[in-house]
């Protein structure tokens, strides 16, 4: 048995006293830090310690909610950037990915301003590209934020929308003309007709 005032005077503890450490667990010490593998209602812990807050932590439930305290490597051993707590080296399969995102609805805001198509297929001759779209190249080097992403194609499917409905009324339009132009012609028809005979 182990004192609950002082853990450390024993390299390893292996179950406690109720209410002290967990029932079924397995502690271990190196200098400062503890080690802790527990099982405590169906829930499996994993955790290390250097202060009284743990450092690393995996906490499993079967059938229920799981964390990781941390950032999560798979696949790889170190990691470039620790801003990602999710790091895989190779692919990822899922039947489903949401990704939290604010839309392109300013699209149709009417205060909202198009590029001139003229303009828009100037740009695309210079850049090769959309407006507002990274290039292939800085693509394959820093990769894809795929929220921010989706809102620029929505954005661009958005325009291209409105691009079409505006195209649409101008067709309307000509259509129109053409039909009175033809009108005119028919009458004029009819008028040198009459004359000619």
């Amino acid at each position: 048995m182990v004192s609950s005032t002082d853990p450390k005077a024993a390299d390893m503890v292996i179950g406690s006293d109720a209410g002290v450490r967990h029932d079924a667990s397995i502690m271990w010490w190196s200098s400062n830090s503890a080690s802790r593998i527990s099982n405590t209602s169906g829930v499996f812990y994993l955790s290390v310690w250097n202060t009284t807050t743990p450092n690393i932590a995996l906490s499993a439930t079967v059938g229920g909610t799981s964390y990781f305290q941390g950032n999560v490597l798979m696949g790889k051993s170190f990691q470039v950037n620790s801003a990602y707590k999710l790091d895989v080296a190779g692919n990822v399969r899922a039947n489903q990915i949401v990704v939290n995102t604010t839309g392109a609805d300013f699209v149709f805001d009417p205060s909202y301003r198009l590029y001139p198509l003229s303009s828009l297929g100037k740009y695309i001759e210079k850049n090769h590209r959309l407006p507002e779209i990274a290039s292939a190249k800085q693509m394959q080097a820093e990769g894809l934020n795929v929220g921010d992403n989706q809102i620029k194609l929505l954005q661009k499917v958005e325009e291209l929308t409105l691009y079409l409905i505006e195209k649409d009324k101008q067709l309307k339009e000509l259509n129109k003309q053409v039909m009175d132009q033809q009108r005119i012609n028919q009458s004029l028809q009819r008028q040198i007709n009459k004359l000619t005979k």
